[in-house]
């Protein structure tokens, strides 16, 4: 009797312990591959190397003068007119080229353009952003300085610089600096 009794009070803790490990069964498909008994070899034949060659557009100043003309005692409206090339194999949009300069006396010309002989002159931009310079063409600009006081005797040159505003670059590369001497009329 003692034993039926303790089976009794034991039953529920079994029942509860079985009810919470009972498992969910579910099916389960399994895809198996059947096993290769030989490694093959691939060899891929190619002639030459493959590159991978960047798409970016190369500007080069192709053209350039200065020219001056007196609106008063040593003081000069310049003219600049500036031819610029796409060398590169990607088109660039005219809003990304700025044409900015320096000028200075011949002297100064060896001197990193940041040196204290240089003056600040004017610019201009390519165009307008839905324009675009294609591979292989050539954009030409022209843009006016009013009032730079200049010495003829000291032989001014004008420091023309294509600025890429989506790559700005050292400003001594000779493809977008380009030194010229100023014109006087």
């Amino acid at each position: 009797m003692k034993k039926f009794l303790l089976s009794l009070a034991l039953l529920p803790i079994f029942t509860v312990c079985f009810s919470q490990t009972k498992t969910e069964t579910s099916t389960k498909t399994v895809v198996t591959k059947p096993a290769s008994t030989t490694i093959a070899k691939q060899s891929l034949n190619t002639t030459g190397t493959n590159t991978i060659k960047k798409r970016l557009p190369e500007l080069r100043i192709t053209a350039a003068a200065v020219t001056a003309v007196s609106t008063g005692q040593g003081v000069y409206k310049l003219t600049i007119s500036c031819t610029v090339k796409n060398e590169g194999n990607a088109p660039m949009s005219l809003a990304d080229i700025n044409f900015s300069g320096l000028h200075a006396p011949e002297r100064y010309m060896d001197m990193p353009l940041n040196s204290t002989g240089y003056s600040a002159a004017c610019g201009s931009t390519g165009g307008l952003a839905y324009e675009f310079l294609q591979p292989g063409a050539s954009l030409s600009r022209e843009y006016f300085c009013f009032n730079r006081a200049l010495n003829p005797g000291e032989k001014p040159v004008y420091v023309i610089i294509i600025n890429r505003s989506d790559d700005m670059r050292d400003q001594t590369n000779k493809n977008i600096r380009q030194n010229v001497y100023i014109t006087f009329n």
